[in-house]
């Protein structure tokens, strides 16, 4: 997928989880989906390239819980963090 359509597509998410109280009112939506993309990315590339691959479902869980401790206001946060949890649990390699 192309960068722009990546952008797009976190924007599109972040505007609706602003609107839903799920993500703080206050944050600059552009700048979010540009550093969510690259954190993504920036993930994925360096862990390929340092760890196993079964590591990257941790790091990318990880890379969430910092994420969502920032963006997400403390009343939504609990429900966020099992989430991430969750999506380390069901990527993880068998």
């Amino acid at each position: 997928m192309y960068k722009r359509q990546w952008l797009d597509i976190v924007t599109a998410r972040l505007v609706g989880a602003v609107k839903e109280g799920d993500v703080h009112a206050d944050v600059d939506i552009d700048v979010v989906a540009h550093s969510l993309v690259c954190f993504f990315v920036g993930t994925r590339v360096v862990g390929r390239s340092r760890e196993s691959v079964a590591r990257q479902p941790r790091r990318t869980a990880e890379m969430w819980q910092i994420l969502i401790r920032g963006l997400v206001p403390v009343t939504r946060r609990a429900r966020y963090l099992s989430l991430a949890a969750r999506l380390e649990r069901e990527i993880a390699p068998v």
